[in-house]
């Protein structure tokens, strides 16, 4: 009996161990499975991820760029608005500047003119006034002389007639 029973443990002995060892090949086995499994699922979901990022990135940039067209072009309305605006105000200013001009302008030539016309007449009446006391002196002497003549003519005739 005693021989059986060692016989017993030692069958027990064996088959607890012929089934540790198969157990850990089946781990083995089972853990290279899953590994190499979860690694292809891993690449497939890597390459999926991948992929989507790709669209995602290529969408993002296509977006960006339409926003920044869109901002350019804002900028560049706001800046002819702007340069229209400013050359509005820069007519005005120089319509009025040209007005304001034309007014002092107007004003210095009439003042100008009325100097040069109290001039002119001026001297006009000065060369007047003395063309005439010219005319007046010469006359004079000429009237002089015709009376001394005649008077001669009426003294010669009064004293031989």
């Amino acid at each position: 009996m005693e021989d059986s029973r060692e016989r017993l443990d030692a069958a027990r002995e064996e088959m607890s161990h012929k089934l540790t060892v198969e157990q850990d090949e089946f781990l083995r086995r089972f853990q290279a499975g899953m590994n190499e499994s979860l690694d292809q699922k891993l690449g497939e979901s890597q390459e999926k991820v991948r992929t989507e990022f790709e669209t995602l990135w290529e969408s993002w940039r296509k977006m960006n760029a339409e926003q920044q067209a869109e901002v350019r072009n804002g900028f560049h309305k706001l800046g002819d608005e702007a340069v229209g605006e400013f050359r509005g105000r820069l007519e005005n200013i120089s319509n009025s500047w040209m007005v304001a001009t034309v007014t002092t302008l107007n004003h210095q030539s009439r003042e100008v003119i009325a100097k040069i016309a109290a001039t002119a007449e001026e001297r006009l009446r000065e060369a007047s006034a003395e063309v005439f006391a010219k005319f007046g002196d010469t006359l004079r002497e000429r009237l002089q002389q015709i009376a001394a003549g005649f008077e001669k003519g009426q003294g010669a005739k009064a004293g031989g007639g």
